[in-house]
């Protein structure tokens, strides 16, 4: 790597990654994974979790407060669209067809998103992040996908947050700078398609710098594990693994 050794990543780190999306100990059904679900913790309590977090949506001003925000778009034509989703995906096999359909799904929603200040879905990685996040969840633990998974694993993009773009296993400072960011920069800041899908090559470099070493499969979601130490906690499925 430019900015940090491959080794960072060890085969430990693989491992976890590996079974955390290609073997989940426990699945959930597609809507479940989109609204929300009770899941177990290690002192046996539970709690509920949804692909997207509410302080992701907390980012998408309304122009009414006494209406609904941006969640409840994203989830109602998520749950609408189940069949076709599910069929789409199923059919996807390289990774222009899930940017492609991961496109239309963010284009879709917008139209959804009425009540949201235009301004604020000015930036490309605004939506797609999101879409992103959606489509990483429900490939890794959903009934619906579990026959597509190993496919689809290889293929899905990294949700690009700020934990992961003041990574210095991930990008180099002058890297972030052509595209207009900083180690501060927030998801929002990646205002365009072309600095996504940069981003997003960079991150497949890295990808096989880390294959390489590791002499071993890895693939660029698997960087997700980074978001708050998620490769060490404990957990068999990207819930329950979630601190």
């Amino acid at each position: 790597m430019s900015n940090g050794s491959p080794t960072s990543f060890t085969t430990q780190f693989a491992d976890r990654a590996e079974q955390l999306f290609q073997r989940p100990r426990c699945q959930y059904g597609w809507d479940e994974i989109v609204t929300g679900v009770d899941v177990r913790r290690q002192n046996g309590s539970a709690v509920q979790m949804a692909a997207v977090a509410r302080n992701t949506f907390r980012g998408f001003h309304r122009i009414n407060k006494a209406l609904s925000g941006a969640g409840e778009p994203f989830q109602q034509y998520l749950t609408k669209n189940r069949q076709r989703l599910t069929t789409e995906l199923l059919a996807v096999t390289d990774r222009d067809r899930l940017h492609r359909v991961s496109n239309r799904i963010c284009t879709e929603v917008r139209v959804g998103l009425s009540n949201i200040k235009p301004d604020q879905l000015a930036s490309y990685n605004k939506v797609r992040k999101p879409v992103d996040l959606y489509i990483e969840h429900l490939v890794a633990m959903s009934f619906e996908l579990e026959e597509a998974r190993q496919v689809l694993v290889p293929l899905l993009f990294l949700p690009l947050d700020c934990q992961i773009l003041e990574s210095s296993e991930l990008f180099t400072d002058r890297e972030l700078a052509q595209h207009g960011l900083r180690r501060s920069s927030t998801y929002s800041a990646v205002t365009t398609e072309r600095s996504y899908l940069a981003l997003q090559a960079i991150i497949t470099r890295r990808t096989g710098e880390v294959a390489t070493a590791l002499g071993r499969p890895f693939w660029p979601i698997y960087f997700d594990l980074l978001w708050n130490g998620r490769h060490s906690s404990w957990g068999g499925n990207l819930f329950e693994s979630n601190p």
